[in-house]
């Protein structure tokens, strides 16, 4: 049997951002589908636009950016030409793949020398991958790769919270007020400090909770 398609979404034809207030096409939106648990299918929007949400993912990944700097990207135009990262050359927008997170919404290396990149070996990309990390530590934590593995020596090579020591590498856990570095934590306890909200109540209450249940 043909599976009905739920069109509680399929005729919008504009939508309200819940974070700039503006009505925009429902093109201006992400989509996703869905089905329902009697077996319906349909399309639902994120209640956020495009830029909007670009935006919020900019500043989840990017600790030391200010707020209003970043709005000040996301409106800008977005630029008819732009220079590729790897051969210099300036090209038409139009060359760069698409990419969420970049204030104009394209990456920074055009097409063609994207392509040279994904054919790259295991070796080379293990080395694109070891910079790009000496980079993030840098520019994000303020740490060498040296001072990175004298703190995860200094511990073990065991998260701070639970003391687990497995193959993965270690997340560093910063302050996002003061940007100081706390440790060297394991995904899990990395999420869960978030999830928290890096409150000692909250933390002390889901102990509470978790002890009055188990």
């Amino acid at each position: 049997m043909k599976k009905k398609r739920c069109d509680s979404f399929e005729f919008q034809t504009e939508r309200t951002c819940i974070s700039c207030e503006v009505t925009k096409p429902v093109a201006e939106f992400y989509s996703y589908a869905y089905t329902t648990t009697g077996g319906n299918r349909g399309v639902r929007y994120d209640s956020s636009c495009r830029d909007c949400a670009r935006l919020d993912r900019i500043c989840r990944y990017d600790s030391d950016a200010s707020l209003e700097r970043l709005r000040n990207l996301a409106s800008r135009e977005t630029p008819q030409v732009k220079q590729c990262r790897e051969c210099k050359a300036i090209k038409p927008i139009s060359e760069f793949y698409r990419h969420a997170r970049a204030w104009d919404g394209h990456i920074n290396c055009c097409i063609p020398c994207h392509k040279i990149k994904n054919a790259e070996g295991p070796a080379e990309k293990r080395r694109r991958a070891k910079t790009f990390r000496k980079h993030i530590l840098k520019t994000r934590y303020g740490l060498t790769p040296e001072e990175y593995g004298q703190m995860r020596d200094a511990q073990g090579g065991a998260c701070l919270i639970c003391q687990c020591v497995s193959a993965e590498t270690l997340c560093v856990d910063h302050c996002h007020d003061t940007g100081r570095v706390r440790g060297l934590l394991c995904r899990r306890c990395n999420l869960a400090l978030g999830y928290v909200r890096e409150s000692a109540a909250v933390a002390r209450s889901l102990v509470s909770y978790i002890e009055g249940y188990c």
